[in-house]
């Protein structure tokens, strides 16, 4: 299609994990081996990776309080990192504002279908065996667990919103606000 034809402008394409901000954030590294020949391509990326729990993953697909602080978290880092049940957390959420009246059914699947594209391709899973150690060592649920594990395995802190699970493992985790204060 020509533009200067249809108005002067393009419709913007549709951003996907492929095309979105993630993709800007990453650079291609072409180099070469001593001897000069090419080794391949390497993918390097230029931004941080954030560590995720459900309850920051939950406001930037529904709106509450924490939609605004999750947003600007998003512009600064859109690379984030979670373990796989954080989907199945982010399932009964939706359920529940479902059942409230808050979303319908239908914005519920668009959101988990939005959720799980977003962060497929960055999902961490932890062996069951380090979560059951991780939750007997910080006396948390297993579910907490697979997310302290992970930032234990990945070298990061969990950013969320769980006072309790921020109480038993500061070392682990940073709240929002910190989590905006240091990006």
């Amino acid at each position: 299609m020509n533009p200067k034809r249809h108005g002067g402008r393009r419709n913007p394409r549709p951003e996907t994990p492929e095309t979105g901000e993630a993709a800007r954030r990453i650079q291609t590294d072409y180099r070469r081996n001593r001897s000069g020949d090419s080794v391949g391509s390497r993918l390097i990326a230029i931004a941080p990776v954030l560590l995720v729990d459900t309850n920051v993953i939950a406001p930037l697909y529904v709106r509450s309080a924490r939609s605004h602080s999750v947003a600007e978290l998003f512009a600064r880092d859109a690379v984030w990192r979670t373990e796989p049940l954080a989907l199945i957390e982010l399932s009964n959420v939706l359920v529940s504002y479902e059942r409230a009246g808050y979303v319908t059914a239908a914005r519920s699947r668009d959101c988990l279908r939005r959720a799980a594209a977003f962060l497929q391709p960055h999902l961490f899973r932890v062996s069951h065996e380090a979560a059951l150690d991780t939750a007997l060592r910080y006396r948390v649920t297993a579910y907490d667990a697979r997310f302290l594990a992970a930032a234990q395995q990945l070298g990061r802190r969990l950013v969320t919103e769980d006072a309790r699970l921020r109480a038993a493992a500061p070392g682990l985790t940073q709240s929002l606000a910190e989590a905006l204060a240091s990006t």
